[in-house]
């Protein structure tokens, strides 16, 4: 796993992509899930629809002459709606944000960031009122970086 700094600098540079204005306007994917985007876990009683993002794996990588950290990333979308097109537009729009786009991070070079993998399906999740299904869309990404 890497250090403190580096998980500390990608996390940051990852929220701040998903923050990011451009000419004060939100990204796509920020207005889609109301600007709830969590770390780890979503607090109890989260609204809905959301996302959520886990450092699944960080393994270093060196050559003679390099250093690499190779991050495998769980972007999860959570949608209470009857249908499924609030959560298929909120994955279209996290999509267009992460697959194959820069992304600057202090202290690291982006190699590359890339989807690599989708799973759907319907959970039961416990809110305050009680257990009910939801849809949840699970995207891995990797992005592999190497240090300045």
């Amino acid at each position: 796993m890497p250090n403190a700094d580096i998980l500390t600098n990608f996390t940051t540079a990852f929220y701040s992509k998903f923050t990011a204005l451009i000419a004060t306007v939100h990204n796509d994917f920020y207005l889609a899930v109301g600007g709830r985007l969590y770390d780890d876990e979503a607090p109890e009683g989260a609204v809905m629809p959301f996302a959520v993002y886990s450092i699944v794996s960080a393994p270093k990588e060196k050559t003679f002459s390099e250093e690499y950290t190779n991050f495998l990333i769980q972007l999860s979308i959570f949608s209470s709606a009857p249908s499924s097109s609030e959560i298929k537009l909120a994955y279209h729009y996290a999509h267009t944000l992460f697959d194959e786009q820069p992304l600057t991070i202090t202290g690291s070079t982006l190699v590359w960031m890339r989807e690599t993998n989708l799973a759907t399906m319907k959970i039961d999740y416990t809110t305050l009122a009680g257990t009910t299904k939801v849809r949840h869309y699970a995207i891995d990404l990797e992005i592999m970086t190497s240090l300045d």
